[in-house]
C-alpha cells in the first residue's frame, strides 16, 4: 500500500479478484499465466533517508507507474456500477450518485 494515511484505491485490488475478473473477460493461457506471474511474489519496502524496512509481501494493488496497471485498475472496477440501480458517474477512482 501506499505510504501515510490515504492509501490509494488502486492499491486495494485483491489480486485473485483481479485475475478471476479477467479470466471472467476471457483472458486465458499464456496471457493470464503471465498475469498470475506479474502479480505474484510481490514484495515492497519502505525508504527513507539512509534507513530501510524489510521487504514485505503484498497480496493486493496494481504496480504503480507501470504502463498496464490502469487499464488492470479499470477492469477491476469496471463491473461495480452494475448492482446498483441508480444514475452513476465514474471517474478514475471516484464514484458519484446522480439523483
Amino acid at each position: 500500500m501506499s505510504s501515510g494515511d490515504n492509501p490509494k484505491a488502486s492499491d486495494r485490488v485483491c489480486h485473485k479478484g483481479l485475475l478471476y475478473k479477467l479470466s471472467s473477460l476471457d483472458v486465458q493461457g499464456n496471457i493470464l499465466t503471465w498475469f498470475k506471474s506479474y502479480l505474484s511474489a510481490r514484495k515492497q519496502r519502505v525508504v527513507y533517508s539512509n534507513s530501510s524496512s524489510q521487504f514485505h509481501s503484498i497480496s493486493a494493488g496494481v504496480p504503480q507507474g507501470s504502463i498496464i496497471g490502469p487499464l488492470l485498475f479499470l477492469v477491476y472496477i469496471n463491473d461495480i456500477v452494475d448492482p446498483v440501480h441508480s444514475n452513476i458517474r465514474l471517474f478514475a477512482d471516484d464514484t458519484s450518485l446522480l439523483p
